[in-house]
């Protein structure tokens, strides 16, 4: 384990769990990707699902590099637009810092005791780097303290957090971390996500995956291992997909149809 920064951890060529993920969909995704031939994507959710890991994980550097007292405009009483050359010159004689909306900090005030407890004495941010079945992988965990893994988690709805899970394969991420983990220090971690709503009300929930949904990601995991090793020994990065398939009508349309026919 170790300090990395964040550019120095995803500088490194071993292979972590957002990028394993995409042999899921395409061994000619992933190979493209670490080639550096897909750009980055940069999404607005990223940037607040960063800020509230800052936040909730490191709330002395938020407090030192974010605020949310931005320019006002005296007419309105109200921040000045970000586009506005108000704003860019506060940006330039305040460089390095973020200002962010208002809410962002209601987020962290509704944080519950228990939630806070759960966190306290962890360590964010270490970089741990492995080798399984001779592909070296690596992970950076949100938080950990011995034997647990954290994970926070923005949502828009905790009462959906487990289509959350499949929709986004958050237990493909957990078997990764917990393998890594398991490859790296000879322990098997626990795995634990906190999720945190990003609109009002900004409920928590903190959620752990049963017996049977890690062997699901154990399993998988080790599948695409194994097809990392076969394509990179034979250079061969082709989608193995049938190239014609037969498309029946879904039922979710025969009610639609029904419906046209009675009109």
């Amino acid at each position: 384990m170790s300090d990395l920064s964040m550019q120095a951890y995803h500088a490194d060529a071993a292979i972590g769990a957002s990028t394993a993920k995409l042999m899921l969909k395409s061994p000619q995704l992933f190979h493209d990707t670490r080639s550096g031939l897909v750009p980055r994507e940069e999404k607005a959710s990223f940037a607040i699902g960063t800020l509230a890991h800052m936040m909730v994980l490191e709330p002395e550097k938020f407090a030192r590099l974010v605020t949310c007292d931005g320019p006002v405009n005296p007419a309105t009483g109200k921040m000045y637009g970000r586009e506005t050359l108000k704003f860019a010159a506060f940006e330039a004689e305040n460089p390095g810092i973020t200002v962010v909306e208002p809410w962002l900090f209601t987020m962290l005030a509704r944080m519950p005791e228990e939630v806070r407890e759960l966190l306290s004495g962890t360590v964010a941010e270490q970089s741990v780097f492995a080798e399984i079945d001779g592909v070296a992988v690596k992970c950076r965990p949100d938080a950990m303290r011995p034997g647990v893994i954290y994970d926070l988690k923005t949502c828009l709805d905790v009462d959906n957090l487990e289509r959350d899970i499949a929709k986004f394969q958050y237990w493909f991420s957990a078997a990764w971390y917990r393998q890594v983990l398991h490859a790296a220090t000879g322990k098997r971690p626990a795995y634990v996500f906190i999720f945190v709503e990003k609109r009002w009300p900004f409920r928590w929930r903190v959620a752990t995956l049963d017996a049977g949904y890690n062997m699901h990601g154990d399993s998988v995991v080790c599948d695409v291992l194994g097809r990392i090793s076969e394509c990179t020994a034979s250079n061969d990065w082709a989608d193995k997909v049938p190239l014609h398939v037969d498309v029946s009508l879904p039922n979710w349309m025969e009610p639609e149809l029904e419906d046209e026919d009675d009109a």
